[in-house]
């Protein structure tokens, strides 16, 4: 089975590039970088990412296109040259054992037929208490394995969303067409989720925050929106987006903790607005 493995960078800590490549490359059949960076930048990173890895295939045209393009270059990357699967990773990601998720996915495959998997972010349990996989409408980018004729079956990635949402919308457009989407839970992905920071509230002590500026803000509220009226009005959706959204980022994250809260509020409501506003 022939994997396409893509990542897509932006301004990456290259020496944590390097343990991201590094955990899954030999267990692929290529792997592709795709930098969204800035050329000046992007020029420093090809060379660093040759240097390690002198297989990969670099691409960019030192422009930010987003996520959703890079991973479409890659997904038509793959249709032209016969792969099987495209494994999708953040840039600050980084598996623990990717060999073994790869080969529990492919012995799901090969006796249940294709559906798209993707590892469980940040493992804080005991795993081995759990079933091997479990049902869910929500993958994350990084570390999903799905195959090509599922992203066929799709049209490849929303590419009306820049940055965030891709995967959900990705996941409630599979379920859409009657594919299944899974988690391994015997798998562990560390991500880090956003630029934290750690701040000293009075009476409460160290608190930490995910310090999303505003246009990501935007994003996560326009895009979540619109997938939520597409996919009509889907319980789990609504869940995320006004109980942890609202509360965790909006509430908690702006309102409590965060600075700049004027602008990151208009983003907000701008994201709703357009989300609402959209044609679907």
């Amino acid at each position: 089975m022939r994997i396409l493995a893509v990542v897509i960078l932006y301004n990456p800590d290259l020496q944590l590039l390097q343990e991201n490549i590094g955990a899954f490359t030999s267990h692929v059949e290529t792997t592709m970088v795709w930098d969204n960076s800035p050329k000046e930048i992007s020029m420093k990173n090809e060379q660093f990412a040759m240097d390690c890895f002198p297989q990969v295939i670099y691409k960019g045209d030192g422009y930010n296109r987003g996520i959703s393009f890079g991973l479409n270059k890659a997904w038509e990357y793959a249709r032209k040259n016969q792969y099987d699967v495209l494994l999708t990773m953040d840039q600050d990601s980084i598996f623990s054992d990717f060999k073994e998720y790869k080969q529990r996915v492919i012995t799901k495959w090969q006796s249940e037929g294709l559906c798209a998997c993707g590892p469980t972010p940040n493992i804080s349990k005991d795993s081995g208490l759990l079933e091997d996989f479990s049902q869910s409408p929500r993958l994350i980018t990084s570390g999903m394995l799905i195959p090509v004729p599922l992203l066929n079956a799709c049209g490849g990635y929303c590419a009306d969303y820049h940055i965030d949402g891709i995967d959900v919308e990705l996941c409630y457009h599979l379920n859409n067409l009657g594919f299944q989407t899974f988690i391994d839970n015997k798998s562990n992905l560390s991500q880090r989720f956003g630029q934290q920071v750690t701040r000293k509230i009075p009476f409460f002590g160290d608190k930490t925050f995910s310090n999303y500026n505003p246009s990501r803000l935007y994003e996560i509220f326009r895009n979540h929106i619109i997938t939520w009226r597409r996919y009509h009005y889907p319980r789990n959706l609504s869940k995320l987006i006004f109980y942890e959204y609202f509360i965790s980022y909006v509430i908690k994250d702006v309102i409590i903790l965060g600075k700049g809260k004027g602008k990151k509020l208009r983003a907000v409501f701008k994201g709703v607005v357009d989300g609402f506003w959209f044609p679907v």
